[in-house]
């Protein structure tokens, strides 16, 4: 029998109120923990099936939701059709069982906190984006950083003496850096060169050197959506300087 719904999510005000990721991940679970070869989705939502084990009144809100986290898990195909059925039958997908079994369902959800269509190329070269879906939050900031210190040397040419912050500064010096921001006003310049190598020096250097230990999944998916920002920002620029453009102050320099 698979596991009731009621003894993974008691509460059906709870489970009315998820949202259909959530509620797919739970009924993955309920699947699953009835070790069942195949599934018809509407035995799942009738009335008379799982969802009759909450009261009368929260039956209709919770078969709802349950037909948005089917959805959700069919789009993501953690669930499939079965291979020659005529019957609507599915089974939980290769990617369901592997996610079910051996992966942390919590690192599952956080991963969708970092979203790879935002990331910069640069960061899904390097994996980025998998090693924070596999919870390894601390190694995927250093990779997110690691990426940004190797387009920053490629961009500006630095040699490899420059190193952590001293290559921001040297990138980013508002008077002759090779990515100095293209504004009239040094204070931007030098803004933003303190902003890399801030940045740089807060978040690349403690992970080179030791455990940070990330236990916050949404404050490590800002960090390295902030890596990518500052990815953008100097391909920006360097875009700029390719088509001639410079700083006021190199100008008149």
């Amino acid at each position: 029998m698979p596991k009731p719904l009621t003894a993974i999510v008691p509460d059906p005000e709870v489970l009315a109120a998820m949202r259909p990721e959530d509620a797919g991940l739970v009924i993955l679970q309920h699947l699953h923990g009835g070790g069942a070869a195949s599934f018809h989705p509407n035995n799942l939502l009738m009335r008379s099936g799982p969802v009759a084990a909450y009261p009368h009144q929260w039956q209709e809100v919770v078969a709802a939701t349950l037909a948005e986290g089917l959805a959700w898990l069919e789009r993501e195909v953690l669930i499939a059709r079965r291979p020659e059925s005529f019957q609507g039958e599915m089974v939980i997908s290769r990617r369901g069982l592997e996610l079910v079994t051996s992966l942390d369902l919590s690192s599952y959800m956080n991963s969708q906190l970092l979203l790879r269509a935002s990331l910069h190329p640069a960061l899904i070269a390097e994996d980025v984006d998998a090693t924070f879906a596999r919870g390894r939050y601390s190694s995927a900031v250093l990779l997110a950083f690691k990426a940004l210190e190797v387009r920053v040397r490629a961009a500006s040419g630095a040699p490899a003496t420059r190193q952590a912050q001293e290559l921001m500064q040297f990138a980013f010096n508002k008077d002759n850096g090779p990515l100095a921001l293209d504004s009239p006003d040094p204070s931007e310049r030098i803004s933003l060169m303190n902003f890399m190598a801030g940045a740089y020096g807060l978040h690349r250097n403690p992970n080179a050197h030791r455990d940070v230990g990330f236990d916050d999944a949404t404050e490590a998916a800002e960090i390295i959506l902030l890596a990518s920002h500052l990815l953008r920002t100097v391909d920006r620029i360097a875009g700029r300087r390719a088509g001639g453009g410079q700083p006021e102050e190199a100008k008149r320099g």
